[in-house]
């Protein structure tokens, strides 16, 4: 049984996670041999039996055996061999069957590339010369393994007659006379085989056959759980991506097939439609179905419930499940490896990767020590790779279990200069240099690599000796004799920059002494400081996967419990916060607890070491620590001790919507709020709210075969539960409420409505708001600042106008205008910020801006470059810092080149909208103020309202 997701699927198609050949072989060409002329693969190489058993296959996209067994006989010399074999091989992707193995070969201009398994997923390759292939060739010549047919002459033919008796015709094997009718009779039948004849009227293939045909499946394992959940997505693609998606689902094949009425006959996926033929005394009759057609009868199956059986839905929606699950992990893993690329990006102060190609995700660029090549490091987050090219071709590939650990062991912790090093490294490998080294002496300080490429830390060079400090186990040191050390560094090509120190001289150097600096005062760390930093410092990278390094790692971790003002005494507090030590961190990880008073409310201050002093491993903070064991721990305290406890419903808020709340940042899911509170108060039944949503620009799913209402706006990536909003927003409470409301008076409809939903904020022009009060100053006032012009006053009041809309402070056609652009509030704001902060008013004045941030961009890069060749000279930490500051400088410099970036594409954007909710709110406006107008003239005593208006816009 083929599974889908173990390898390529059937028919015309391959791999969904696989791209598609899209370039044809290259022609010949007479350019001459180079170095790079037969590519290296990275895949395992074929092994030798399969590689002659494919050169002995008979094929037609090559000479046959005896044209090369001919030529081979005729010309020894191995240059005219291999000529001839590149010309007797076509070009054409050809595939074989060798000792029940799948092989093929291609030819190319300079070589021949064979391969094992399909060619887009293929598991062993090699690319052979021309003289290697006419070389193998000779030696399957030699062993007697190019077997040539032997073509047999024909026979004359004879003219006479030759009789045989029923006996001698027996004896000879030959059929009867009776059977010889009989085989007479039968090739006549087949002789008289019609074509079958296509059924359009629909009287032998009817439509329920057709439906019993379709709702089959594919006949592959689990292929009616993916047609039902490709045709039953809420957003299908066209007509003809449906029909070409079920081309590649069913394949080319096919069988027979029983009819529900016992009849028999055939069902076929072709290329280009499927077939049903049926079988009857009067002959073949067939229906014909395109692949659209199949694709609209299928469709109205799964949209009517009708595609699965009872007895299925129960396994598919264990297999939805499963598939979920997987794509959900899959989806964690790839969202995880894109996150550390990007944070290597912007820590080393690189372009911001491009995720358009996930087979190519570029993030470390540079040039070998002499400029001479080009190296590229990128990750192929399809396979799980990190591989490094240098000059276009690849020198080395690490290779993952997933894009989980390719974050965790591939990219983060991860320098740009140690994925620039292992490059160097492995193209010296394949092309040794010849240029000679500039040693220097080793000193107090320098790595050096000894035996099994162990690095070591050169702590002090004496007379007799050299001591050393293992990087693996820092606790261990090691002395080494001068004549010991010259040989072992020499031994290692690590070390080619590197010569052994000179033996110091015997005359002893006087040793300098440090005067103390007046004032100061040295303050020795306390014990508990001084054992985590020893801790902390006591791990082996190497060893210990999770240790981190002190200068980036943590020290300590930092827990506050805190008590309800006058519940408890300081002293009471202090033993809680000291039994929740010993239960939850003494017995593994040593800790401090302080009980503060300085607030209005007790509270004790937990700090524990980050590193346990029973098995070295560092404290694990995550939700399970939390949850689990931090606030379970406290609240069994409490409640021991009769104390209140936070109890919660255990559902808690997304940090999105949180952030929402506190800074006022709006998300998908306050708008909706907004927008279904809105679409509440204007309607008066659910079918009105419905219909008001719609009219909002979003897709409402409800009814009977819907579970939870929810909504989704061609803006969000999702859709959403508006129950879970707000218990009030389910579709039973928003029936049951307006079918209270249809009930009522009119007159009672608007306190009921007032109760249940929240009264939005009703906007009037400032002409009809109502003024308390208004004073006048007469005063010197400091003169007023320049007008603000150009693109400064767009983005001012552009800012501004998002603003009040999102509170509610503008008017209703403004708000679903600018809705849309209310998650980009923060992205406006910045754009903002800068040209206020550079004075810029134009487009051309921000082009000029960003050419010259580019230019400045370049000049540091350059001098980093420079740091960057000699990190491995003395002064390393002075030279690291250099190299962070011009990082740091060249992040800022980049964080203003992409804003520039974006007001170039952002500023006729901003400009259109700011006309059209101007234009929009000034139609309003006029609105209200007319209605207004004709409110006031109907009044009983004759008033009119006209001079109530200040006047003007």
């Amino acid at each position: 049984m083929d599974k889908r997701l173990a390898g390529p699927s059937r028919g015309t198609g391959d791999a969904a996670d696989l791209q598609p050949v899209t370039q044809e072989p290259q022609a010949e060409s007479d350019t001459t041999p180079s170095a790079f002329s037969v590519p290296i693969s990275d895949l395992p190489p074929l092994s030798d039996e399969l590689i002659l058993g494919l050169l002995a296959k008979e094929s037609s996209s090559r000479a046959d055996n005896a044209a090369i067994l001919e030529y081979f006989n005729e010309h020894p010399a191995l240059a005219e061999r291999s000529a001839f074999c590149k010309h007797c091989y076509k070009q054409i992707y050809t595939y074989l069957f060798v000792d029940d193995h799948t092989v093929g070969f291609i030819r190319h201009d300079m070589y021949l590339e064979l391969w094992e398994g399909n060619y887009l997923t293929k598991t062993a390759q090699v690319n052979l010369t021309w003289d290697a292939v006419a070389a193998k060739i000779a030696d399957l010549i030699e062993q007697g393994r190019l077997i040539v047919p032997i073509k047999a002459a024909p026979v004359p033919q004879q003219m006479e007659q030759l009789t045989l008796t029923p006996e001698d015709s027996e004896k000879a094997g030959l059929p009867s006379h009776e059977k010889q009718v009989k085989n007479i009779d039968l090739a006549a039948e087949v002789k008289k085989w019609n074509k079958p004849i296509i059924d359009a009227s629909g009287k032998y293939i009817t439509e329920q056959d057709i439906t019993d045909a379709l709702c089959r499946g594919s006949a592959f394992e689990d292929s009616k759980f993916r047609i039902q959940q490709y045709l039953s997505a809420q957003v299908l693609p066209i007509e003809e991506d449906q029909a070409r998606w079920l081309k590649k689902e069913y394949g080319i094949g096919g069988g027979t097939w029983i009819f529900r009425d016992g009849g028999h006959g055939f069902l076929d996926h072709m290329g280009k439609n499927l077939e049903i033929t049926r079988r009857t005394e009067d002959g073949e009759y067939r229906r014909v179905l395109k692949w659209k057609e199949v694709a609209q009868r299928l469709r109205l199956l799964v949209y009517n419930d009708q595609y699965l059986t009872d007895a299925e839905k129960a396994p598919y929606q264990a297999w939805a499940a499963e598939q979920q699950a997987t794509r959900a992990a899959n989806d964690a893993a790839l969202a995880h490896a894109k996150h550390a690329i990007t944070d290597f990006c912007e820590n080393e102060g690189l372009n911001e990767p491009n995720f358009s190609d996930l087979t190519r995700v570029e993030f470390a660029y540079s040039t070998t020590e002499d400029d001479e090549h080009e190296i590229q490091v990128y990750a192929n987050l399809l396979r799980n790779e990190i591989r490094y090219e240098v000059d276009g071709n690849i020198v080395h590939i690490d290779y993952f279990q997933d894009n989980h650990e390719l974050a965790a062991q591939g990219i983060e912790n991860s320098a740009f200069s140690d994925f620039i090093n292992t490059a160097e490294a492995e193209f010296e490998k394949h092309h040794p240099t010849t240029r000679k080294v500039e040693k220097s002496p080793v000193t107090i300080g320098s790595t050096v690599y000894l035996e099994d490429d162990r690095p070591f830390t050169v702590e002090e060079i004496g007379r007799e000796n050299i001591h050393l400090r293992d990087e693996s186990f820092p606790l261990v040191g090691r002395a080494v004799s001068h004549e010991e050390f010259a040989r072992l560094l020499a031994a290692n090509p690590k070390n080619a920059a590197l010569s052994a120190p000179e033996v110091p001289s015997r005359q002893e150097q006087p040793e300098e002494t440090a005067e103390p600096i007046v004032g100061e005062v040295i303050e020795e760390p306390s014990p508990f400081v001084a054992q985590v930093m020893a801790d902390a410092e006591r791990l082996s990278a190497e060893d210990e996967p999770w240790f981190m390094p002190t200068d980036k790692g943590i020290l300590a971790y930092h827990i506050i419990q805190s008590f309800s003002p006058g519940e408890a005494t300081p002293e009471q507090v202090h033993q809680i916060g000291c039994e929740f030590a010993r239960r939850f961190l003494a017995d593994r990880f040593e800790c401090t607890v302080s009980t503060h008073l300085d607030k209005g409310h007790l509270h004790n201050h937990i700090v524990t070491n980050s590193v346990s002093f029973i098995d070295g491993r560092m404290f694990r903070n995550d939700f399970d620590t939390y949850y689990k064991g931090i606030r379970k721990i406290s609240d069994e305290l409490c409640r021991e001790n009769r104390l209140s406890v936070i109890e919660t419903d255990g559902k808690g808020q997304g940090y999105a919507d949180w952030l929402s709340g506190k800074t006022g940042k709006p998300t998908i899911r306050s708008m909706v709020r907004k927008d279904v509170e809105l679409a509440m108060a204007a309607a008066d039944t659910f079918d009105g709210f419905v219909a008001e949503l719609q009219g909002m620009g979003y897709m409402v799913k409800y009814g009977p075969r819907v579970e939870h209402m929810a909504v989704w706006h061609q803006s969000a990536q999702r859709s959403v539960r508006i129950d879970r909003l707000d218990a009030r927003y389910s579709e039973s409470a928003l029936r049951d409420y307006y079918r209270q409301l249809r009930h009522l008076p009119s007159d009672m409809r608007r306190e009921y409505k007032a109760q249940h939903v929240p009264e939005p904020a009703q906007w009037l022009p400032p002409e009809l708001t109502p003024v308390g009060k208004q004073m006048r100053c007469r005063s010197s006032l400091s003169k007023p600042n320049r007008k603000v012009s150009g693109f400064m006053a767009c983005y001012y009041r552009y800012c501004a106008l998002l603003r009040k809309a999102y509170h509610g402070k503008a008017t209703k056609r403004c708000y679903f205008l600018l809705r849309e652009d209310f998650k980009r509030f923060n992205r406006y704001q910045q754009q903002t910020h800068l040209l206020w902060e550079h004075r810029l008013q134009t487009l051309a004045e921000v082009q000029a801006h960003k050419s010259n941030l580019e230019n400045q961009i370049e000049q540091l890069a350059r001098q980093r470059k420079v740091l960057y060749r000699q990190k491995q000279e003395p002064e390393r930490a002075a030279r690291e810092e250099q190299i962070q500051k011009l990082t740091k400088q060249i992040k800022a410099l980049r964080h203003e080149f992409y804003i520039c970036a974006d007001i170039e594409a952002d500023a006729a954007m901003v400009q259109e909208k700011l006309r059209q909710a101007e234009l929009a709110a000034q139609q309003e406006r006029n609105e209200v103020k007319e209605d207004e107008y004709k409110r006031r003239s109907s009044r009983p005593d004759g008033a009119r309202g006209a001079s109530v208006f200040r006047g003007g816009y």
